[in-house]
C-alpha cells in the first residue's frame, strides 16, 4: 500500500521540487532596465497579458521572484507596482544613457559648485588685492603730503625772514631818518643860536659906540 501511495505522489512531488527549483525568491536583487525605449510589466508570465506599468531606459526595479524556466521575473517598480517582465530586459549596472545622463547630472553638480568655488574665491582675492593695494598707496600717499606740508613751512620760513628783513631795514631807515632830523635840527638850532648870538654883541657895539 505504502509502495503504490509513493508512486501516485512521487510525480506531484517531483513537479513541485522542480518548481521551486525554477522560481527564486530574490531577498534584495535590485537590477536595472536595460537600453529599450519602453519596457512593459505584465501581470502574468506572458505578453500577453495585463500591462501593469510601463518602464523607461535605466529604470531601477526590484528582482522578487525569477524563473528561468520560462525567462520571466518578478519585479517591483519604486511606485510598488508588482509584475512579470522578460529576464533578458534586465541588466546589473544602469544602462548606458541612464548612466551618461547620471554623470552629466554629477558633472553639472560638480561644474556648479566649483564654478561657485571660484566666484567666491575670486571675489575674496580681489578684496584682499585692494587691500594690500590701498595698504602700498597710503605711504606714498602720506610721502607726498609731508613734501606738500615741508614746502609750506619752508614758504612760511621765506615769508618770515622777508618780514623780518623788511623790519630791520624799516628799523634802519627809521634810526637813519632820526639821526638825521635829529642833526638836522641841532644844525638849525646852531645856526638860529649862531646868528642870535652873532648880533647880540653888534647891538651892543654899536649901542656903545653912540654913547
Amino acid at each position: 500500500m505504502f509502495h503504490n501511495l509513493f508512486h501516485k505522489r512521487f510525480p506531484v512531488m517531483l513537479m513541485l521540487t522542480l518548481t521551486v527549483s525554477s522560481v527564486n525568491v530574490h531577498a534584495e536583487d535590485v537590477r536595472y532596465v536595460t537600453d529599450e525605449l519602453e519596457i512593459t510589466i505584465h501581470r502574468n508570465m506572458s505578453l500577453n497579458s495585463d500591462i501593469v506599468a510601463q518602464l523607461i531606459s535605466g529604470t531601477p526595479v526590484k528582482v522578487l521572484k525569477t524563473n528561468r524556466d520560462e525567462g520571466y521575473v518578478m519585479v517591483a517598480t519604486q511606485d510598488k507596482k508588482v509584475g512579470w517582465m522578460l529576464e533578458s530586459y534586465l541588466i546589473n549596472e544602469p544602462a548606458g544613457r541612464a548612466q551618461h545622463e547620471a554623470l552629466k547630472k554629477e558633472y553639472d553638480l560638480l561644474k556648479a559648485n566649483f564654478d561657485t568655488q571660484v566666484k567666491e574665491r575670486t571675489i575674496k582675492l580681489s578684496t584682499e588685492l585692494a587691500k594690500v593695494k590701498n595698504a602700498a598707496k597710503r605711504p606714498l600717499e602720506l610721502q607726498q603730503e609731508n613734501q606738500k606740508l615741508k614746502k609750506t613751512l619752508e614758504d612760511e620760513r621765506a615769508q618770515v625772514e622777508e618780514i623780518k628783513k623788511e623790519n630791520r631795514e624799516f628799523k634802519s631807515i627809521h634810526k637813519d631818518r632820526k639821526w638825521f632830523v635829529t642833526g638836522a635840527l641841532t644844525a638849525i638850532g646852531s645856526l638860529a643860536l649862531g646868528l642870535v648870538l652873532t648880533r647880540v654883541p653888534w647891538r651892543r657895539r654899536k649901542s656903545w659906540g653912540e654913547l
